[in-house]
């Protein structure tokens, strides 16, 4: 089985999040660090097993989209995190990767 990497746009991290629980799979997810959102919490409560990327300007390229709407990449770092749901997982995921 293959591991998908998701890396959603920041606005849709609760839905993807709640897609993952509802179809109780297993996912790599790429976001921000960024303690203060609620999605953040989500992640860290519920999966330990996280790496750090590194800084969101050093490894991220923006997009055409961006671009064209004369946005910015998101601030500060970016994880990766193990989204683990499968059922009686829950246990596994709590170690470090």
């Amino acid at each position: 089985m293959e591991l998908p990497w998701i890396h959603p746009p920041i606005p849709l991290l609760p839905a993807v999040l709640k897609k993952i629980r509802e179809e109780q799979i297993e996912a790599m997810i790429i976001a921000p660090l960024w303690p203060g959102q609620i999605w953040y919490t989500e992640l860290v409560n519920e999966n330990a097993r996280s790496l750090m990327l590194g800084w969101s300007d050093e490894i991220l390229e923006p997009g055409t989209s961006l671009i064209k709407k004369n946005l910015k990449l998101p601030p500060g770092k970016i994880c990766c995190f193990l989204m683990d749901r499968r059922p009686g997982r829950e246990e596994d995921s709590r170690e470090r990767f």
